[in-house]
C-alpha cells in the first residue's frame, strides 16, 4: 500500500471521529439562535421597552441552557408540526456532498491501489517470465555444451580405440615376425649343431686313418728329401696347402651354438601293471618307508618368478593370443589349481587371460608383487589323484615343453611358469626329477586303477 492510500485512510478515520462533535456543536448553536429570536420578537426597541412601553425584563442568555435531554449530540432535530430549518437543510446537503466526495475519494484511492497492485503483479509476472526465459537459455546452453563435450569424448574415444587397434595390429605383426625370426634362428642353430656333429665325426674318422698312414708318409718324405734336396721348398708348400684343405672351416659363434636349446624331461612309463609294480618294488627297496613331504617350490623356481616382476606389459599377452606352447604351460598351471579347462583353444586362452589379469591386479592382492602372488597360488595346487589324472592327460607326450630352456628364446612368461609346473609334476610323480615327491602314493593309485581294469 502506497503513501497516498495510507494518508486517505488516516483522514477518513479522523473525519469519522470529528463528525459527531461538529454536528453537536452546530445543533446547539442553532438552538441558541432560535431561542434568542423567540425572546426578541420586535427587534432592537423591544429590548428596552415592553409592548406597553414598559421596561422589559432583562435576561442573561448565557445563563440559559437547553434541557438536559437536548445536550445529547443529534444529527437532526425533530420538529413536530413545523418545517425543517434552512440551516439543517444546508448542513444535510454539505454532509451528503462531503460523504459523496469521501466515497469518490475512497473509490479513486481503491482504484489507484488496485491499479498499483496490478502493476506490481504485472511487473512480478514479467520478472518471473524473464527469469524463466534466462534459465531456459542457460539450460539450453548447458545442454548444448554437454552435447559438444560428449561428442568430443566420443570422437576422442573412437580415435583412441583406432590407435589402440592399430598398435595391437602392429604389435601382433611384430610378435609374429619375431616368432618367425626366432624359429628360423632356432632351425639354423640346430642345423649348425648337426653339421658340427657330423664334421666332428668325419674328422675323427679321418684322424684315425691319417694316424695309420702318417708313419709311412714321414718315411717316404724323408727318402724323397734325401734324393731330391732342391725340391724341399716346393714340397713344404704343398704339405701346408694340403693341411689347410683338410682342416674344417671354423664355425662362427661357436660358443652360442654349443648352448643347449632344450632338454626333454624324463616321462616315466606306467602303462602296464607290471611296470607300476616294478616301480613300487624299486622304490620300497631303496626306501622301505616312503614319506610324503609337503609341496614346496625350488629355489630356481622362486628366482625365475622374480623375473616376472620386471617383465613388460605386452609380454603378458593380455591383448593378443600367444604361441601354443605358452597356452600349454598355462593350461597345466590352471589345471594344477583344480580349474576346469576348455578343450577349445580360444576358450582356453580366454580362461588364461582371466588368470593373468587376476594375478596382475594389485588391488585384489593387497599390493603384493607378482612373484609372491604366483607363489601363493602354487601353494594351493590340487594334488588329489583325480586332478593329477587330468594333469597327466594334458602333459602326456609333451614333457619336452616343461623344460624352461624350451621357452627361453620365445616366451619369458612360459619360461618362468614352466619352473613352477615342473616342480609340481615332479612332486605329483608324473615327471621324474629332483625334489620332494608323492610318487609312492601315486604309484599305488595307478596300481589300483590298472588292477580294476
Amino acid at each position: 500500500m502506497d503513501w497516498t492510500a495510507i494518508k486517505g485512510l488516516v483522514e477518513e478515520m479522523i473525519d469519522s471521529k470529528l463528525s459527531p462533535l461538529q454536528e453537536t456543536i452546530h445543533t446547539q448553536r442553532t438552538y441558541l439562535e432560535e431561542l434568542i429570536k423567540k425572546l426578541e420578537p420586535n427587534g432592537k426597541d423591544s429590548k428596552r421597552t415592553g409592548s406597553a412601553g414598559k421596561p422589559r425584563l432583562s435576561i442573561n442568555v448565557g445563563d440559559i441552557s437547553p434541557p438536559e435531554k437536548d445536550k445529547r449530540p443529534k444529527t437532526t432535530r425533530a420538529t413536530t408540526g413545523r418545517a425543517t430549518s434552512p440551516v439543517n437543510e444546508e448542513l444535510k446537503k454539505e454532509k451528503e456532498e462531503e460523504a459523496k466526495k469521501k466515497a469518490e475519494l475512497k473509490a479513486q484511492k481503491d482504484l489507484e491501489i488496485k491499479k498499483h497492485q496490478e502493476e506490481i503483479k504485472k511487473k512480478k509476472q514479467e520478472e518471473l517470465e524473464k527469469k524463466k526465459e534466462q534459465e531456459e537459455k542457460k539450460r539450453e546452453a548447458k545442454e548444448k555444451a554437454k552435447e559438444e563435450e560428449n561428442k568430443k569424448k566420443e570422437e576422442a574415444k573412437k580415435k583412441k580405440a583406432e590407435e589402440e587397434a592399430k598398435k595391437k595390429e602392429e604389435f601382433k605383426q611384430k610378435q609374429a615376425q619375431e616368432a618367425e625370426k626366432k624359429r628360423k634362428d632356432m632351425e639354423e642353430k640346430n642345423k649348425l649343431i648337426e653339421e658340427k656333429k657330423k664334421k666332428k665325426e668325419e674328422e675323427k674318422k679321418k684322424g684315425g686313418e691319417e694316424e695309420k698312414k702318417e708313419p709311412k708318409k714321414k718315411e717316404e718324405k724323408k727318402e724323397e728329401k734325401k734324393k731330391v734336396p732342391g725340391k724341399k721348398k716346393e714340397e713344404t708348400k704343398k704339405i701346408e696347402e694340403e693341411k689347410k684343405v683338410e682342416e674344417p672351416a671354423p664355425v662362427e659363434e661357436e660358443k652360442k651354438v654349443e648352448e643347449p636349446v632344450s632338454e626333454a624331461i624324463d616321462e616315466p612309463s606306467y602303462k602296464t601293471l607290471e611296470e607300476v609294480q616294478e616301480a613300487i618294488k624299486k622304490l620300497t627297496s631303496e626306501n622301505p618307508e616312503p614319506q610324503e613331504p609337503a609341496f614346496e617350490l625350488s629355489e630356481k623356481s622362486k628366482e625365475s618368478l622374480k623375473a616376472l616382476n620386471e617383465l613388460e606389459e605386452e609380454k603378458f599377452y593380455l591383448e593378443i593370443t600367444p604361441p601354443e606352447d605358452t597356452i600349454f604351460v598355462l593350461r597345466l598351471f590352471l589345471q594344477l589349481l583344480g580349474q576346469k579347462i576348455q578343450e577349445n583353444s580360444g576358450e582356453a586362452w580366454a580362461q588364461c587371460q582371466d588368470f593373468l589379469r587376476d594375478i596382475k591386479n594389485k588391488d585384489l592382492h593387497e599390493g603384493k608383487i607378482l612373484s609372491d602372488v604366483i607363489e601363493e597360488k602354487a601353494s594351493s595346487f590340487d594334488f588329489s589323484f583325480e586332478n593329477l589324472d587330468k594333469v597327466e592327460e594334458i602333459a602326456r607326450g609333451n614333457h619336452a615343453k616343461l623344460n624352461p630352456n624350451y621357452h627361453a628364446s620365445t616366451c619369458a612368461l612360459a619360461e618362468s611358469l614352466s619352473f613352477v609346473v615342473r616342480d609340481a609334476l615332479v612332486y605329483g610323480g608324473i615327471a621324474r626329477g629332483e625334489g620332494p615327491s608323492k610318487l609312492y602314493s601315486w604309484l599305488l593309485h595307478k596300481q589300483a586303477l590298472l588292477t580294476a581294469n
